[in-house]
C-alpha cells in the first residue's frame, strides 16, 4: 500500500514544499496535512500515518509539545517522527521531545528525502514485528520495547541513511558517525570516534585540510550553513566526490559546541558532468578548426593567383638573365621566396584538410629511421634519443607529409628539453582500437580498426591545460621569436585527420609531454618511392588557355610559348566557349581555371565535352571546397592541378595528357 505521511505545519508553503519531496519519492503517497498542533495530534490518532513531520514553531502548540504528546500515546508512539527545527535551536543529543530525527529549517531536499525513506523503512520493520496500524489497542500496556529507547532508534535512522552523517566537536574531532561513514573509510566506529579527518586520511593531507577549513568556517560562527563539494578516499583508496552540508550544534545557552555534517556521494554525477564538459570542449575545438579551415581555404584561391604571377614571371626572367650575374642571384632569391610562400599555403590547406594529396602505401618505419638518422646530427649531445620501432605495417598516404609529421614532433620534443638535457623517446607500434569496448572519449575521432601509433615523448618543461587547449591552433606558439611560426602542430593535426587518423597529447608542467599520432593501417602491398624528373618537356600542339585573371592569362601565354606550344587565351569563359565551338578541331588541349564568374571551369569543360567528347582538358585551381579530383575524373577531366603552378609541373601535366591521347 502507498505510505501515509502526516505533515504538521501552520505554513501552507512549507507543507507544499515537503509534499513535493514526498511525491518525488512515491507519487502515490497519501499526504495528510495539519495546520496546527492540535489538529496534528487529532489526525495522528485517527489516521495512523506511517511517518510524521512536525514543524517546531506553531501558534497553538509548538512542535516539541506535539511530539511529546504523540510519543506518550501508546496507540501512535511507535510512528517515526521527524522534527523540523530552527537552526539556532537544533541539538541532535536533545531527545526530551522524543523525536526520532531532527532536521534544520529550511531542510535540504536530499537530507529530507533520505530521512523520510529511513523512517518509512523503520515503520515497515515495526509492522513486520506485529505493530499493525489497524490494531492499535494491542499496544496498550505492552512493556517498554526497543522503539522506546530513543538513542537506539536514532542510531538506527542514522545507520540507514545513504549519506555520511557525522558530528564533530570544537577541535573537529568526531563524536558520532553512522554506518555509511565507517564502511566507506574501512574503519570501525570505535576507531573513528575521537579522531580528526587528518588522522583518518593520513595520505590525503590536502583533502583533509580542505575539510578542516570548511569545518572551521561553521565552528567559528562565520557560517550558519555551509554547502560544499569535498573529495575523499574510499576504503580502496579511490578518490570520490561528495556534496556536504554542515551546520553548527548549539548547547542550551545557544553557544556553538560542535557541528553536524551530511555528505552525499555525487561521484557518478561529477564524472558525467566532466565527460559532458570534455565532449563540449571537443565540439568547440572541432567547430573552431572548421571555421579557421574555411577561412584558410577562402583566401587560398586569390593568394595562389598572386603567387602564380610571382613564380611564373620570375622563372621566365631567369631564362633571359645572365648566369652568375647579380640579377640572376637576386631573381633566384625571389623564386625561393615564392616557393616558400607556396609551401606555406599548402600547409594552411593541409591544416584545413582541403589540400589534394596523392596517396600511396608507405612504410612509416623507413621514414622514421631516416628522420632519426638526420636528427641525431642536429640534436645536442645532452639529449638522449631512445627508439622502439615494432611495426612494419603500411599506411596509405603522402610520404612527404608523413615525414613532415615525424620531423615536426621530434623537433618540438628536443626543443622542449632545451639545453638542460633529457630524454626523447620515439616508438612505433600497431594498436587495435575497438570503439565499442574502449571508452568512447579515448579516441572520439576514430573508427574501430587497426592503427599505426607513432609516439614521441620528452622529459622537457611540459604544458598546462590552458596551453594544451591551444597548441593545435594555427599560429599559436610558446616559442620565442624566430624559433617557430606556430603552424607546425596545426599542420600535423591536419595531416593526421586527412589520412583518417588523429593526434592526442598528454602533458603536465615540468613532467614532459607525449604526442600520439594514430594512422589507419593499409591493406595494400608496399610500393617503391617514385623519383621526380626535373627536366621541362616541350611540345608544338595548339592550346586554349582560359582564366579570368588577366595577369595569369598573360603569364600562361608567355610560359606555354616558351615551351614551344601555340597558344590562344581568353579571360572570359563564355568567349572561350564561343571560340572553341567555332572550330572544335582547332585545339589539341584546353587548360581552364575552375573558379570564374558567369561560367565556372567545370561548366565550361562540360560544354566542351558535349561538343567534342575526346577533347583533353586540364583543370586548375588555387582552392575549391566544392570540386575535388574525383569530381574532375567523373566529368572526364584529363588532369587536375593546384595553383600556383610551377613551370616544370605544368609542362609535365601537359605532356602526360597529350601523350596519353
Amino acid at each position: 500500500m502507498p505510505p501515509k505521511i502526516l505533515v504538521i505545519d501552520d505554513n501552507s508553503g512549507n507543507r507544499a514544499a515537503v509534499a513535493e519531496v514526498i511525491q518525488s519519492l512515491n507519487e502515490k503517497a497519501e499526504i495528510i496535512s495539519a495546520s496546527s498542533g492540535g489538529q496534528g495530534i487529532e489526525k495522528a490518532g485517527a489516521r495512523f500515518p506511517d511517518t510524521i513531520l512536525i514543524d517546531e514553531q506553531m501558534p497553538d502548540k509548538d512542535g516539541f509539545e506535539v511530539c511529546r504528546h504523540i510519543k506518550s500515546d501508546p496507540k501512535v508512539r511507535h510512528i517515526p517522527v521527524i522534527m523540523l527545527t530552527a537552526e539556532e535551536n537544533i541539538n541532535i543529543t536533545d531527545t526530551d521531545s522524543g523525536a526520532d530525527a531532527y532536521l534544520p529549517k529550511p531542510p535540504d531536499k536530499q537530507m529530507l528525502a533520505a530521512q523520510i525513506k529511513t523512517a518509512l523503512r523503520l515503520k515497515r520493520a515495526e509492522d513486520a514485528l506485529g505493530d499493525k496500524r489497524n490494531r492499535p489497542e494491542q499496544m496498550v500496556g505492552r512493556p517498554a520495547r526497543e522503539v522506546e529507547k530513543r538513542p537506539e532508534i536514532l542510531k538506527k535512522i542514522l545507520d540507514a541513511s545513504p549519506s555520511f552523517i557525522y558530528v564533530k566537536d570544537l577541535d573537529t574531532r568526531l563524536t558520532l558517525v553512522n554506518r555509511q561513514f565507517t564502511e566507506n573509510f574501512g574503519i570501525s566506529e570505535q576507531s573513528a570516534i575521537g579522531r580528526t579527518m587528518e588522522e583518518i586520511m593520513p595520505h590525503h593531507a590536502v583533502l583533509a585540510r580542505t575539510m578542516r577549513e570548511n569545518d572551521m568556517a561553521v565552528l567559528s560562527g562565520a557560517m550558519d550553513r555551509l554547502e560544499a563539494e569535498e573529495q575523499y578516499p574510499d576504503s580502496r583508496g579511490a578518490i570520490r566526490w561528495a556534496h556536504s552540508v554542515k551546520t553548527p550544534l548549539l548547547d542550551k545557552q545557544g553557544r556553538i559546541n560542535g557541528l553536524i555534517g551530511f555528505s552525499t556521494d555525487i561521484t557518478r554525477e561529477k564524472v558525467k558532468a566532466q565527460q559532458q564538459e570534455k565532449l563540449e570542449n571537443q565540439l568547440r575545438q572541432a567547430q573552431k578548426m572548421e571555421a579557421i579551415g574555411t577561412l584558410a581555404g577562402g583566401i587560398a584561391h586569390d593568394f595562389n593567383n598572386i603567387l602564380s604571377s610571382i613564380i611564373g614571371y620570375t622563372e621566365l626572367s631567369l631564362e633571359e638573365t645572365e648566369k652568375g650575374s647579380f640579377l640572376e642571384k637576386s631573381m633566384q632569391e625571389v623564386l625561393k621566396g615564392g616557393m616558400r610562400a607556396r609551401e606555406l599555403v599548402k600547409q594552411i590547406l593541409t591544416f584545413s584538410r582541403q589540400a589534394e594529396q596523392e596517396k600511396m602505401p608507405i612504410q612509416i618505419k623507413l621514414l622514421l629511421k631516416e628522420a632519426l638518422k638526420l636528427l641525431r646530427a642536429s640534436v645536442p649531445a645532452t639529449i638522449e634519443i631512445r627508439e622502439k620501432i615494432d611495426s612494419d605495417d603500411l599506411v596509405l598516404g603522402d610520404a612527404g607529409q608523413f615525414y613532415q609529421v615525424i620531423m615536426n614532433l621530434c623537433t618540438n620534443a628536443f626543443q622542449a628539453i632545451d639545453d638542460k638535457g633529457g630524454i626523447m623517446c620515439v616508438s612505433l607500434k600497431k594498436e587495435k582500437i575497438d570503439i565499442e569496448r574502449q571508452a568512447p572519449l579515448s579516441h572520439p575521432e576514430l573508427e574501430s580498426g587497426e592503427y599505426i601509433k607513432l609516439s614521441v615523448s620528452d622529459t622537457g618543461h611540459g604544458m598546462d591545460s590552458d596551453i594544451i587547449d591551444k597548441i593545435f591552433d594555427p599560429f599559436f606558439t610558446t616559442k620565442t621569436d624566430g624559433k617557430g611560426s606556430g603552424l607546425g602542430l596545426s599542420v600535423v593535426h591536419g595531416i593526421a585527420r586527412s589520412h583518417g587518423g588523429t593526434i592526442s597529447v598528454h602533458s603536465k608542467p615540468e613532467k614532459g609531454s607525449t604526442f600520439n599520432v594514430y594512422l589507419p593501417v593499409a591493406d595494400t602491398a608496399s610500393e617503391d618511392f617514385r623519383t621526380m624528373d626535373n627536366s621541362t618537356p616541350t611540345g608544338t600542339e595548339k592550346v586554349l588557355f582560359v582564366d579570368d585573371e588577366t595577369a595569369i592569362v598573360n603569364l600562361a601565354e608567355s610560359v606555354l610559348q616558351s615551351m614551344g606550344y601555340r597558344v590562344e587565351t581568353r579571360s572570359s569563359s563564355h568567349e572561350a566557349l564561343e571560340l572553341f565551338k567555332s572550330d572544335p578541331r582547332r585545339f589539341d588541349l584546353v587548360i581552364t581555371d575552375l573558379t570564374m564568374p558567369n561560367m565556372t571551369g567545370d561548366e565550361l569543360a562540360g560544354h566542351i565535352k558535349e561538343t567534342r567528347p575526346d577533347m583533353p582538358i586540364i583543370l586548375c585551381t588555387g582552392f575549391s571546397e566544392r570540386f575535388s579530383e574525383e569530381d574532375a575524373r567523373k566529368l572526364g577531366i584529363s588532369a587536375f592541378i593546384m595553383k600556383p603552378i610551377v613551370r616544370t609541373d605544368l609542362a609535365r601535366a601537359i605532356r602526360n595528357v597529350l601523350d596519353r591521347k
